[in-house]
């Protein structure tokens, strides 16, 4: 069941948004260092937050650049990126990997690549209508 990774990646998502007082845009998934990287946009720069395999206890923080559009997308965004990861697990039945806000010839979207039977899948939902659509192979 998909409940425990996904579950632990939400928690971080909102135990880095508290930490850094903004919006997450990003997660990536804990690979060798055993953490949820999650960057949060705060003003005019983003604050990437490391956070514990459990989702729990924020381990460490950093200060990085954030452009404009960036910054824009993610203020005008009407789905945040906790609900596109809701929408995409529920959709697919996978269990969370990654998340992060994408541009796409000048249109941003959440991509979520999430775990299918031990396989990475990739989606794309849209920021304003929630929208969750597979992404197609090459």
């Amino acid at each position: 069941m998909p409940e425990h990774r996904t579950a632990a990646g939400l928690l971080a998502i909102a135990t880095a948004e508290k930490k850094a007082g903004g919006t997450a845009f990003a997660i990536d998934d804990p690979d060798r260092d055993n953490t949820w990287e999650i960057g949060v946009a705060t003003g005019k720069i983003s604050v990437e937050v490391e956070v514990s395999a459990d989702g729990t206890e924020v381990v460490g923080t950093r200060d990085d650049d954030l452009d404009a559009d960036d910054r824009q997308a993610i203020a005008d965004a009407k789905f945040s990126i906790t609900q596109a990861i809701e929408r995409t697990v529920a959709t697919s039945g996978g269990d969370l990997d990654d998340a992060e806000l994408d541009e796409d010839d000048g249109r941003f979207q959440w991509s979520v690549t999430v775990l299918v039977d031990g396989a990475e899948v990739d989606f794309r939902v849209g920021t304003q209508d929630g929208t969750v659509t597979q992404e197609r192979e090459d």
